[in-house]
């Protein structure tokens, strides 16, 4: 019996159980949503904003895309006593802010249709002085005087000069004109997709240059205004422990050159010095921080920083002045009568108030590592929950939705067995559904050679392909889908002995091909074992190559050959050859996590192989458990819930990149999501998992 059988006499008593471990877990979270309060640094009805005090501090909170903007707000500290005394929770997002004097801000706003606008608001009067429209996820805006501002134009790559009386560009800096695209986080081949995510510029040397933060770059570049030429550049090409994922740049000293950064993805404030043609690493700071995207250097030498949930302000030595939670996503800071980037001392100037440049870490060690990973997963969850849930109520209600989701597997796998398919049969299904399908995806097939061929055909006196800008992933796609056609085509039975023998020989054919175009994806990858051979998408190709590895066995396990070889295997080692291939599916999710492109073509092949391993091991799992008795399948069906649960959690995270998670623009559905390539993945799930092009459908339908 499987796992689910096994349950089925204790049944009653399990679901008591699981029902009591369940409430248990769910309890402390169940407390905190009933008694966790106001919003922390909410304004309170007695604050009189003309009697404030002037030693304030002002707060950005980009908020929650996902819930619509129910923590994005503007608030102003009284940096004494940590209290708010003023909050605009006008836009869905707010970025940066910047102190125009002691009552007047500049921010950038954005509304739910993604429309960002540039605001000069006092804060004092809550009076507008001026509202106008920037680039859509402008991140970035700066006066640089007489009526001229300065923004990131993140969509399409750009700092620009705004004249706002006249309403016209002055300058303009195209980063897609000067960097090759496979240097940002977009497609290696063009510039769509996120290729610079710029995010900060800064007007330095008295106006003569911008010091400007393309984030997927992991660089900090200072440009000179007049030639737009790049004097020099903070950080390398995948070099993360230079830089990754960087925000909010300041240059604190120009000789030498000296810059403080919120170093995000490394989850650190770090100070940089340079020194001829190389930079020092002068003061990091590290403790507890999770994601932070601002710094400044305040006149004592303290730092003033925000990470994902908290404002807070360090001294040299990394002792914490004062740090207090604000709700959520941070995303800038600024003393109110310093101004806008106050370009405070280099702490240089503080070198014997502490031992090493580096800040003292605790992640190291067996403990510390998964500790880590679960402040970086619960960081990241933080999108999608409410600000109230603590890092306890998280963990309780991940291990709630553990025993939940094992539990549900058992208990479905016992309902199939009692069931015996009666509820659902594949062959109840009419050929034509099946018909169309493959019509389907032999058309969205032939859109997506089209889209991945035709940006590479030019025209002119002759026609040149530049076939060296195919996309990988679209090229792969249709050929699965042509070779799948073909065997579905060729299948029949009622055909004549001679096709029928066709048949056979195409389905050999079909899982050879498969397998060379593994190992030329191996191949690639490698770099045909020649260091001077640059893969620009890496990720792709791997992926590739598993899909086709997977598939490939499958359909020669279809053949004479391999149907000779499968019965002689064992139960339990074709299940481990299930569970293998459910785990390259995984590893097919999680490349798709850090790959630059396409994360929807990662998502559809890594369900596919997800799919295409979890039928087969649970086939095997039932044949064990016919040889070994009650509870010799255990372990294999908890390996089979487990590679779900875990794929279930990447599949999730790799949707909310298909939505646009991480992008300049955030999350968003549009016409982008019906891609071609991703309609020909989705349509092959369920041909491949229950449809007649599984192995073994044409036996199945024949007996």
């Amino acid at each position: 019996m499987t796992l689910g059988t096994t349950v089925s006499e204790r049944g009653t008593r399990g679901r008591a159980t699981v029902f009591f471990i369940v409430v248990v877990l769910l309890l402390p979270t169940g407390m905190s949503a009933a008694f966790h309060g106001p919003r922390p640094q909410s304004v309170s009805d007695d604050v009189a904003t003309g009697e404030i005090a002037e030693n304030l501090t002002v707060v950005a909170a980009q908020g929650d895309r996902v819930a619509a903007g129910g923590d994005s707000r503007l608030v102003v500290l009284e940096t004494e006593t940590k209290r708010a005394v003023w909050e605009t929770t006008t836009y869905t997002s707010y970025f940066d802010v910047d102190p125009l004097n002691d009552s007047t801000l500049l921010y950038t706003g954005t509304v739910s249709n993604g429309t960002t606008y540039a605001v000069v608001h006092n804060w004092r009067t809550d009076e507008v002085y001026d509202r106008f429209e920037v680039a859509e996820g402008t991140h970035d805006i700066d006066y640089l005087g007489n009526g001229t501002y300065v923004y990131t134009d993140g969509r399409e790559h750009r700092v620009v000069v705004y004249n706002r009386t006249s309403d016209r560009n002055e300058w303009v800096y195209d980063l897609t004109e000067r960097f090759p695209p496979d240097v940002g986080g977009g497609a290696p081949s063009d510039y769509s997709g996120d290729f610079s995510h710029i995010n900060d510029v800064d007007s330095v040397h008295n106006g003569s240059a911008f010091l400007i933060s393309p984030r997927n770059f992991d660089r900090v570049l200072l440009i000179n205004r007049s030639t737009k030429e790049v004097e020099w550049t903070l950080g390398e090409e995948d070099n993360y422990d230079v830089l990754y994922e960087q925000h909010n740049p300041v240059l604190l000293e120009s000789s030498p050159p000296t810059v403080l950064v919120a170093d995000s993805e490394n989850d650190r404030i770090v100070e940089y010095r340079r020194t001829g043609e190389e930079w020092t690493m002068v003061w990091e700071f590290a403790t507890g921080l999770s994601w932070p995207r601002d710094a400044d250097r305040l006149p004592n030498g303290n730092t003033i920083l925000v990470d994902s949930g908290y404002a807070m302000e360090v001294t040299p030595s990394r002792d914490i002045v004062w740090r207090v939670q604000v709700p959520k996503y941070l995303y800038d800071i600024e003393r109110i009568h310093l101004g806008d980037e106050p370009q405070g001392p280099s702490m240089v100037e503080f070198r014997d108030e502490f031992q090493s440049a580096s800040a003292p870490t605790d992640r190291s060690g067996i403990v510390s590592y998964p500790a880590h990973l679960f402040e970086n997963l619960y960081s990241t969850a933080q999108w999608v929950l409410p600000w109230w849930l603590s890092a306890f109520d998280f963990a309780t209600v991940g291990l709630a939705f553990v025993v939940l989701f094992v539990w549900g597997n058992a208990e479905i796998g016992r309902w199939l067995h009692r069931s015996r398919g009666s509820l659902w049969r594949r062959e109840r299904i009419p050929e034509a559904f099946w018909s169309v399908l493959i019509g389907v995806a032999l058309l969205t097939g032939a859109a997506t050679l089209y889209r991945s061929v035709a940006p590479s055909i030019e025209l002119g006196n002759s026609i040149a392909v530049k076939w060296w800008r195919w996309d990988p992933f679209y090229i792969a796609a249709v050929t699965v889908v042509a070779l799948e056609a073909v065997t579905f085509t060729l299948r029949r039975d009622r055909l004549s002995r001679r096709v029928r023998t066709v048949t056979r020989w195409a389905r050999t054919g079909f899982a050879v091909a498969l397998l060379v175009l593994a190992v030329g994806m191996s191949a690639l990858v490698a770099g045909l074992g020649s260091n001077n051979v640059h893969i620009s998408n890496p990720e792709q190709l791997v992926a590739i190559g598993l899909a086709a590895t997977v598939l490939g066995v499958r359909r020669l396990g279809a053949t004479d050959p391999g149907e000779y070889v499968h019965k002689r295997l064992t139960p339990s080692i074709r299940t481990v050859i299930g569970l293998v291939a459910a785990a390259m599916g995984l590893a097919v999710l999680g490349l798709g996590m850090s790959a630059l492109d396409q994360p929807g073509g990662f998502l559809g092949l890594g369900l596919l192989l997800l799919i295409v391993g979890d039928e087969t091991s649970r086939n095997g799992v039932r044949e064990t458990a016919a040889v070994r008795g009650e509870y010799g399948s255990v372990p294999f069906d908890v390996a089979r819930y487990v590679l779900r649960l875990i794929g279930l959690l990447l599949a999730g995270g790799l949707f909310l990149r298909t939505l646009g998670l991480g992008t300049i623009t955030g999350l968003s559905i549009g016409p982008e999501l019906l891609n071609p390539m991703y309609v020909t993945l989705l349509v092959l799930l369920p041909l491949e998992a229950f449809g007649p092009l599984r192995p073994g459908a044409e036996d199945s339908e024949r007996a």
